[in-house]
């Protein structure tokens, strides 16, 4: 099944906060992101929309998924944009895989009956976690999808960020998922830097995000994920 990802805005419905997702009576919205180029982007698009509706905001930077709907929760902030597949599987710790719309209903009616939080529509974007390595490499082992990988792993060094090092949806469920894939080394390091990484040689392989234009820039080949391990977003 193809997955396709949905980025989506939770609001956390309080008895102060207006429908539109204002909250207090000084009228400020205070929005977070996480901290790579998508989420610092659409920070400050959330913010130009709503102060173009008349709104002051707020915006900050917060490192991930938990930190973010963890304040969220808390009230510390009042709208940030999450992922559906983020949401299944690393806030409601949920592994089987379902449809694009499925998982959508699962997280909202949850996170709303327990959590006290609403998701808004989809933006519509996608932006799911792929495997990417370079050019060379892929030429070198043959590699054109994860099952492929498995073989060359142990020769391979793995770069990605602590949340993908850690999370079910992240390199531990990919593990069982493709049974074999281990690797020479697994490297943790800021998102931002894992691109570069591979550029240089430093890492074989990286945990990149789909929507990231670096992927392209820097000619990287990603390995289509023949098993759908990957929930949609």
């Amino acid at each position: 099944m193809k997955k396709l990802l949905s980025l989506v805005f939770i609001v956390l419905l309080i008895a102060s906060l207006l429908l539109v997702g204002c909250k207090k009576e000084d009228n400020v919205i205070n929005i977070t992101h996480k901290d790579y180029t998508e989420q610092r982007i659409t920070g400050q698009l959330l913010a130009v929309y709503l102060e173009s509706k008349g709104y002051e905001t707020e915006v900050s930077e917060l490192s991930g998924t938990m930190l973010c709907y963890t304040a969220l929760r808390q009230g510390d902030v009042d709208i940030y944009a999450e992922f559906t597949g983020s949401a299944y599987g690393a806030i409601l710790d949920q592994t089987e895989i379902l449809g694009i719309q499925e998982t959508y209903d699962y997280v909202k009616q949850r996170c709303e009956d327990e959590h006290g939080i609403t998701w808004l529509q989809p933006l519509g974007w996608n932006n799911t976690y792929v495997l990417s390595v370079r050019a060379e490499t892929a030429e070198e082992y043959g590699l054109t999808d994860i099952s492929s990988l498995v073989a060359a792993a142990p020769e391979l060094i793995m770069g990605c960020d602590d949340e993908f090092l850690n999370r079910a949806d992240g390199l531990p469920g990919l593990k069982e998922f493709y049974p074999g894939l281990e690797f020479k080394q697994e490297v943790p390091m800021d998102q931002g830097l894992t691109y570069a990484a591979l550029r240089d040689d430093e890492i074989d392989v990286n945990s990149s995000y789909s929507t990231d234009g670096r992927i392209a820039k820097f000619g990287l080949v990603n390995l289509n994920d023949d098993k759908n391990f990957f929930p949609p977003y």
